[in-house]
């Protein structure tokens, strides 16, 4: 009986350590953990691409052939706001970003990450990937690879990283497709050319070495409300040399 009675009171010891020991680290825990939500600015807000697309972006000039490698964090200007991940064509859980002493994560409802900063803040470490800040409001296409002076015929033609160009017949303003995933998107990568920014003539462009080359489509196959739904290169509309 006594035996049974100590047995039994061992246990309950053992049960109200347990008790103690994990509400102390769950207090611990979210104490470290705890968000700041603030109009405090986050030193390293903006849009953050992977290294791993724009590695691939800059080796093959093409979205269409980079967009697997499309990985990116959009990180609020201030910690009350919500930061995500997102790839082409799909975006991802909110997160908020909590500073702990020195370090920085990332936390969701169910999980945190760390943020690791790696030459001198030029790059972020975010589970497995490595990101780049970009540049605010501008595609990150338009930038790295439309961006800069061409000769075209004998006029001298400009593509800015803001999506604007100057010096290109009427056209004013331009936008590169991203998100390849869906029909009507062929095996083309696909510019948009308008006088506005409202009108967008889908065109198809390749880069090669200096030069690039933007053409007419032709629609393969429509449905029945006349959506193109396969589409190809088509005639060459424009060549720019880009200068050096």
């Amino acid at each position: 009986m006594k035996n049974s009675f100590l047995r039994r009171y061992i246990i309950f010891l053992v049960f109200i350590c347990l008790i103690f020991s994990c509400g102390t680290n769950e207090n611990t825990e979210n104490k470290n953990a705890k968000e700041v939500v603030s109009d405090t600015i986050v030193p390293f807000h903006g849009f953050w691409a992977s290294e791993k697309y724009i590695n691939t972006l800059m080796k093959t000039k093409s979205p269409r052939q980079s967009q697997d490698d499309g990985e990116f964090w959009v990180i609020p200007k201030l910690y009350l706001d919500r930061a995500y991940p997102c790839v082409y064509h799909e975006g991802g859980p909110d997160y908020h970003v909590i500073k702990n002493g020195n370090s920085y994560f990332l936390r969701s409802s169910y999980d945190s990450i760390q943020i690791v900063f790696i030459d001198d803040g030029r790059k972020i470490k975010i589970g497995d990937w490595l990101y780049i800040k970009t540049k605010e409001n501008v595609g990150v296409p338009e930038d790295l690879l439309f961006k800069g002076s061409y000769k075209f015929i004998d006029k001298s033609v400009v593509f800015n990283a803001d999506g604007t160009v100057k010096g290109l017949d009427s056209i004013n303003f331009f936008s590169v497709q991203n998100d390849y995933i869906g029909p009507g998107m062929g095996d083309v990568d696909i510019v948009y050319l308008g006088k506005t920014k409202e009108e967008d003539l889908t065109h198809c462009f390749q880069f090669q070495a200096d030069t690039l080359f933007i053409y007419n489509i032709q629609c393969l196959e429509e449905d029945d409300r006349g959506t193109c739904l396969d589409i190809q290169k088509g005639d060459l509309k424009y060549k720019l040399v880009k200068d050096n």
